[in-house]
This record gives C-alpha cells, structure tokens and sequence, in this order.
C-alpha cells in the first residue's frame, strides 16, 4: 500500500486545468500569492521514500478557501471542533474516545460510535476529520447510504477510471483514513452493501487501519462481523453514546 503525505512544498506543480504551470524562474515572483505550489493549486504529493507520486494531485492546502476545505473534508461546518463540543451527561465517553483516536497515537485504529439520533456522533467525526487536516493530513468523511449509491452508479456503465467500481472499493479499503457516518440508516442495509461493508472491514482490520464508523442502530442491529471486529480489544473500541437528542434544545436566533 502506497502512503503519502499530504501536506508539503512544492515539488511538481499543476494547475487546476491539468496544464503544467511554468518553472519558478520564468514566473514573476511579486506576482505569487502562494509560495507553497506557486499559484498552482494543486502537488504531487510525496511518498514514504520522499519521491513525488507523479500518479495523483492533491490541493494546495493553503490556497483553499474556508469553503472549499469543508466539502474536500465533507463536513457541514470548520466549527465542528472537539473544542465545540458539548460535552452532556452520557457522551462523555464518545467524546474521549473520538479526541484520543484523532491524536493518531493509539494502538487501536478502528472507532465504532453508536446511539440515537441527534446525541452529536456526527460532530465528533467531524472533529476528527479537522484534527487530522490540522495535522496535514486529509481523512473526508463519506455517509454510508451515499457511499452505497455512489457504488451503484458504476453499474450504469463502462469505466475504467477513478469512478470505477474496483478503483472506488480499492481506495475505501486502503484509504490511511477512513470516516462512515450513518450506516445502516435509511434501509441502506442490503445484500449488496453489506457485502461491500464486509469486505472494506475485512481489509481495514487486518491492516489495522484507522476507521471510525458512527450509527444510530444499537450493536445488536449491526451485522456481526462488524461487531466482532470493533469487539477486538486490541485493536478497536466500540462506545455507546447515551446522550439524548440535543436538536430540540438548541436556541433559535
């Protein structure tokens, strides 16, 4: 598995458009904004070995606007901290458990988070897709109905890309981060998903990769290989998050 660093000087840059951006001495230099890609938007990032991967792109994180950050993380707001977080009575083992996995210094790798609707699972997993971007790291968070349509799509033709179907499970299984919000909910439990579901935590487990995975049925809901691999005490943890829905207490303007 190939891992890379997200956040580094420029090596090779490219623009927005796919066309290579000039070399730095024929650019005017009172006229770069970003020293980091050169106004290119985007870098190779760099592989274990220090080589650039001239194979993908990734943004320039300090061109990125507040706006753009937030749909490349796929959270509804930066403000979504752990430092947010209101910390009620029955969350607070929720709330340890998502700030110690983020540090990205436990043993453990794998996080289940479960409870009823609207007790602040979702934020907790955005705290943690802004803890690893402030890292310089880049975990985005995928919603697990939309993961499954999005899967479903590629049915619908021919492709050999980054949208294929093998390209898409290939990277869910192997991806360095990995956030599923809302599996299971909205009937998208299936035959289908739950055979993809398997396989990604099959993957995932044996190569104790970190995933978190937040849902609103109760762990006697949940398949049993998810269970019985979030009950390995060595390399997950699994908490209930007993805090009631905070959504009808919020204030209105």
């Amino acid at each position: 598995m190939k891992k890379i660093k997200l956040d580094l000087p420029t090596l090779n840059r490219q623009s927005s458009e796919n066309k290579p951006v000039p070399p730095l001495d024929l650019l005017d230099l009172e006229e770069i904004k970003c020293p980091h890609c050169r106004d290119g938007q985007f870098l190779h990032p760099l592989l274990e070995d220090g080589k650039p991967d001239y194979s993908t792109v990734v943004p320039c994180r300090y061109c990125m606007s507040t706006e753009t950050i937030r749909r490349s993380l796929g959270i509804s707001s930066l403000d979504s901290t752990f430092d947010n977080f209101k910390i009620v009575e029955g969350a607070e083992d929720a709330f340890k458990a998502a700030k110690l996995i983020a540090t990205l210094e436990t043993n453990w790798k794998l996080l289940l988070i479960y409870g009823r609707w609207g007790n602040g699972k979702t934020h907790l997993l955005e705290a943690i897709a802004i803890t690893i971007w402030n890292k310089g790291m880049s975990a985005r968070i995928h919603t697990f109905p939309e993961f499954m349509e999005r899967l479903k799509d590629t049915f619908d033709c021919n492709r050999d890309d980054d949208d294929s179907f093998k390209n898409i499970m290939a990277q869910f299984c192997s991806v360095p981060f990995l956030l599923l919000d809302d599996v299971g909910v909205a009937g998208s439990f299936t035959p289908f998903s739950l055979s993809q579901l398997e396989r990604i935590m099959l993957s995932r487990y044996r190569d104790n990769l970190l995933t978190v995975v937040t849902t609103n049925l109760d762990k006697d809901e949940l398949p049993r290989f998810v269970i019985s691999r979030f009950n390995d005490a060595e390399k997950a943890r699994m908490v209930l998050n007993e805090a009631e829905d905070y959504r009808p207490k919020k204030k209105t303007k």
